[in-house]
Order: structure tokens, then C-alpha cells, then sequence
């Protein structure tokens, strides 16, 4: 018998305050200026199939500081398994006297695909 479990995850980053959209869609285009970013992290370096995630995100807040958008692109790898994680993002800012007021909304798209090339079964 088969099962599948579904459930929200996001790849592993220790620099989360760089990206707050990943986890909150209300924070695209917070910054004044276009947001552009790049991240790189590789675990356990040295091994064979050790954890590595590659990230790709853009923000940008537009009609008079109203609106703000994103996108982002994850590739998470670990031995044979590989997770492409594409996202769009949308918010929208309420200026308020002292701060502002910021909804935001995001859909995804994950690819999550197996190496069978890589996997090594051994027999007793």
C-alpha cells in the first residue's frame, strides 16, 4: 500500500531575515527600492548527496508604493531527491499615520523528483 502526505515545508535557510517574503507574502515590496536576491547554502561538504539549496528572489513595490510583488526560485537538493520550488507573490500597503498596513497573498508551485541512478540497494 502506497500513501502520500502533503505538506507546506520550505527549504532550510539560516538567512531568513533576508528574505521575509518566503515566509510572510505581505512583506513584497516593503523596500523602497527594487529587491534582488541571490542564496547559497551547502551542508555537510565532502559527503556524497549532501544537502545543498540555491535560491533566486525578486521584489518590487510599485503604484505609488500601493502594491509590491515578487517572485522566487528554490532548488533544494538532497542525495537523490530534488525539490524546484517556484512562487509569485502580491501585497498590498495601507499607509497609516506612524506605519503601514501590508496584506499580501502567494501561490507556488513545487516539482519534487527522485534520482533513481542514485540510490544504492544493497542485499543481504
Amino acid at each position: 500500500m502506497l500513501q502520500g502526505y502533503f505538506s507546506q515545508q520550505y527549504p532550510f535557510m539560516t538567512q531568513y531575515r533576508g528574505n521575509l517574503y518566503v515566509f510572510n507574502p505581505a512583506f513584497s515590496g516593503t523596500k523602497r527600492w527594487i529587491d534582488a536576491r541571490a542564496f547559497y547554502r551547502q551542508q555537510w561538504t565532502g559527503f556524497d548527496g549532501s544537502p545543498t539549496t540555491a535560491a533566486l528572489s525578486f521584489n518590487i513595490r510599485y503604484f505609488n508604493g500601493k502594491l509590491g510583488s515578487g517572485i522566487m526560485v528554490f532548488n533544494d537538493k538532497i542525495g537523490p531527491f530534488v525539490n524546484n520550488y517556484f512562487s509569485g507573490n502580491i501585497a498590498y500597503h495601507i499607509k497609516m499615520p506612524d506605519t503601514e498596513l501590508s496584506f499580501g497573498f502567494s501561490t507556488a508551485y513545487t516539482i519534487f523528483q527522485i534520482n533513481p541512478s542514485l540510490i544504492t540497494l544493497r542485499h543481504k
